[in-house]
């Protein structure tokens, strides 16, 4: 599967996520993945409020700025066979590790863990439904 496959606007599906935490209200993902490169506009709403977070990055293993991000200021993607894995650092250190795979056109998971103290808490799956609209953060 294509790189480009992953582009899309994605609807966070609470119904079938499995966090180990409770779920925002509202979470969104523009990504962008033409050109070889991976652009992500995230918004995640919880009741404490809306967080805005966007990367422009290569799938390369270098790291990139993450702005807005409270857990990375930087992250690295790669491609392992159909999954965007991505690793997080934080002051330097690393402090979340995803895996973004298609489970069809219109279906993607995304695992997540982070890392505080050290320690690998794993904090689920995520499952976003694609939606019909082009990739436009503005």
């Amino acid at each position: 599967m294509p790189l480009e496959s992953f582009t899309g606007t994605w609807i966070f599906d609470s119904e079938n996520s499995q966090l180990t935490s409770s779920s925002p209200l509202h979470w969104v993902q523009l990504v962008n993945t033409t050109g070889g490169r991976i652009q992500v506009h995230e918004e995640i709403t919880r009741s404490t409020g809306l967080v805005t977070t966007n990367v422009d990055a290569s799938p390369d293993g270098k790291f990139y700025p993450v702005n807005g991000s409270p857990i990375a200021d930087e992250i690295s993607y790669t491609i392992e066979g159909c999954e965007i894995i991505g690793i997080g650092r934080k002051a330097g250190a690393i402090s979340l590790r995803e895996k973004l795979s298609l489970v069809n056109s219109d279906k993607m998971t995304m695992g997540l863990t982070v890392i505080m103290n050290g320690k690998e808490i794993y904090l689920g799956v995520a499952h976003f439904k694609r939606e019909m609209k082009n990739f436009d953060p503005d």
